[in-house]
């Protein structure tokens, strides 16, 4: 009689356990879960000036695909990315290309993501951008696919 007391007792925390397991598992895989982001980026002195964007919704691929924020810091130039549907792979583009108002073309130099069930939100850099830069346009051109965004930088705009 007293061994199936001690049973009862180890199968409660065993529900107890899965159950937490449950909530962190649907926290991370549906909701994206971990990271910084734009709310701590926009006061985050390391990627450089924040300029808020959030560009219209596009279709990429089927997916829902938006310019959320870049920054501008030195020669480097960030812009956050967010795809959104549901996706059992991540779904932002490989790479993405930056073409200045003087018609220079950068390639992105470091790419980050994370991940959720619904959506995947990243990051590209790219280096090289001039100091005089007025304007850029984000795009993106693969197999029948593409997009272009304008980003305005500061200055006369």
């Amino acid at each position: 009689m007293r061994w199936h007391r001690v049973g009862r007792v180890f199968t409660a925390i065993e529900g107890i356990v899965l159950f937490i397991l449950t909530l962190y598992a649907a926290y991370i895989f549906c909701l994206g879960g971990v990271g910084p982001y734009l709310e701590d980026l926009q006061s985050d002195d390391e990627y450089g000036t924040y300029i808020d964007v959030h560009s219209d919704t596009i279709a990429y691929y089927g997916k829902k695909f938006q310019i959320k924020g870049a920054a501008v810091a030195d020669d480097h130039f960030t812009v956050f990315v967010r795809s959104a549907g549901v996706q059992w792979q991540p779904n932002l583009p490989f790479s993405l290309n930056v073409r200045t108002d003087q018609g220079e073309v950068l390639q992105s130099t470091t790419r980050g993501q994370n991940s959720g069930l619904f959506y995947t939100r990243g990051s590209f850099t790219f280096k090289g951008l001039p100091s005089d830069t007025k304007e850029v346009v984000v795009y993106q051109q693969s197999y029948g696919e593409s997009f272009s965004f304008r980003i305005p930088l500061g200055g006369d705009e």
